[in-house]
């Protein structure tokens, strides 16, 4: 059914996916086909439940996750697929992406696996982890925008405003490029210096960076997690949400026998010293470390016992590649590809040797 928008109202999650959508993303940065299944699922169509024998990895996470900009065998789910099907031959493997339909932060995931995720009975669950936009969500989490129970933890996630980022004139949310800047696909990569441009305004000006956005939120409206020195107490309540957020997660999966991974996907800005510096000009680039939250994150999961994954080094460790889309900043299929090498070397870590012949 092809529509606008595969983005459909939720119930206890800000929205849902539209069944049997299928949408064209047409950006100056990127062309692809979005189809989602009976289930509201960017996937082919599979079984709800598991076959016998089968090993089911559920993937959680943003657009990132989903994979925008990408076709569904490019997204890192289902490329994580292919890697395990070769390494695991004889063996029934699949990887469902639940990318948005799992919301798009870490309580919405969170939600999403107790109230649907775990019905799937997965053996792995991966939760993809934006700092740089999740715990921003985060820090709006009150009363007016979700209901808790008596845990603290959310049993529903209202959208600010559903048209805010879902228009259903829009194919693509977030991205609202001025006309002036639809130059031809030859000329993107020619544009790296409007990210910079927004981050001076962000700093300066941030009236006019209103008006001249893309529709991403650059630094520093992003940053505060990337900031040095002693968080504010709102983000240092986030960051508590979110811990108490990823206990839960971690017991929702371990409860039925399922092993959850917390992986940090880094922002374009964190894989090269000279993207970060050139972002640094015009602000002062001593407030910002670029590894901060995943050291943050990496100490939650410490502190737990979660199983942790940082895709930063490993993204790092392939300076020449271009593992983005410009100025968009989602990973592009060479970046999805570094995220499944890595994590299928993490769950054949946990498999036993006689298990994986």
């Amino acid at each position: 059914m092809k529509t606008n928008s595969f983005f459909a109202k939720g119930r206890a999650l800000p929205f849902s996916l539209k069944p049997n959508a299928e949408v064209e993303q047409n950006t100056p940065f990127f062309r692809s086909t979005i189809r989602i299944n009976s289930f509201g699922y960017r996937d082919v169509e599979f079984n709800r439940e598991k076959a016998p024998g089968t090993f089911r990895v559920l993937c959680l996470g943003d657009s990132f996750t989903f994979g925008s900009g990408l076709e569904l065998e490019q997204t890192y789910p289902k490329q994580l697929e292919t890697l395990l099907r070769e390494r695991l031959p004889g063996r029934m493997i699949e990887v469902i992406n639940a990318g948005f339909a799992s919301g798009d932060t870490a309580d919405a995931a969170y939600l999403y696996l107790k109230n649907e995720g775990m019905a799937l009975n997965p053996d792995f669950v991966f939760l993809g982890f934006l700092p740089r936009g999740d715990i921003d969500e985060l820090m709006e989490r009150d009363a007016a925008r979700c209901q808790f129970d008596a845990d603290g933890l959310p049993t529903r996630i209202r959208a600010k405003r559903f048209d805010e980022y879902f228009n259903p004139k829009q194919a693509q949310p977030h991205i609202q490029v001025p006309l002036r800047f639809r130059i031809t696909r030859g000329l993107r990569d020619a544009m790296p210096w409007w990210d910079k441009f927004l981050t001076v305004l962000d700093t300066r000006f941030p009236i006019l960076r209103k008006r001249a956005s893309v529709g991403h939120d650059w630094l520093p409206g992003m940053s505060r997690v990337f900031q040095t020195g002693a968080y504010s107490p709102e983000m240092t309540r986030a960051w508590a949400y979110f811990e108490k957020l990823m206990v839960a997660t971690r017991d929702l999966c371990a409860a039925q026998g399922a092993r959850f991974t917390l992986m940090v996907i880094p922002s374009n800005f964190q894989c090269g010293a000279s993207y970060w510096s050139e972002l640094g000009r015009g602000v002062d680039a001593g407030v910002y470390e670029a590894a901060r939250p995943q050291a943050v994150a990496r100490e939650i999961a410490a502190r737990h016992h979660i199983d942790f994954l940082d895709l930063l080094p490993s993204f790092r460790a392939h300076p020449d590649v271009r593992l983005f889309f410009p100025i968009d900043g989602h990973i592009n299929a060479d970046g999805s590809r570094v995220a499944a090498d890595t994590m299928a070397a993490r769950v054949m870590s946990f498999i036993p040797a006689e298990a994986a012949r």
